[in-house]
């Protein structure tokens, strides 16, 4: 029988610091560090997108279907589509500070477009929309 879907599986691994700096209904903003000997363990999401930005050291995103990776340094982006199996590491020796930003199509299809943030969602690197969510940040109210 298989096991229920777990929401939030931020407990299941250990990383060095994790702070939410935004959540929202079909959106959050988590900052996560890992060590050099870290990682977030192989996942996928069922209709969630996840999209990473470093802040600081070095991260290698391991995802399939199809096999792919790609290595990320400070102020690189990448994201995931939803449903794509992935594994993120620690591809440096010190430790990396990264953030998730994590949508899902439900919210993208209430909206339509993401313009109305004035972001675009990709499905490979985009660093000026990586550099707008991190100037964003200071300016989100959480309450």
């Amino acid at each position: 029988m298989p096991k229920p879907a777990v929401k939030d599986a931020s407990g299941l691994y250990e990383v060095e610091r994790r702070a939410y700096h935004a959540a929202r209904p079909g959106f959050r903003i988590a900052e996560l560090q890992i060590s050099p000997t870290q990682k977030v363990p192989w996942h996928s999401h069922s209709n969630v997108q996840d999209t990473f930005y470093v802040i600081e050291g070095e991260l290698q995103l391991f995802m399939q279907d199809p096999k792919e990776d790609v290595r990320l340094k400070p102020g690189e982006t990448y994201s995931v589509r939803a449903g794509r199996p992935h594994l993120v590491t620690n591809a440096g020796k010190t430790s990396a500070t990264f953030l998730v930003s994590r949508r899902s199509d439900a919210l993208y299809d209430s909206f339509g477009s993401w313009a109305a943030f004035g972001l675009r969602w990709p499905n490979d690197r985009c660093t000026s929309d990586s550099r707008r969510i991190a100037a964003m940040l200071p300016r989100l109210r959480l309450s």
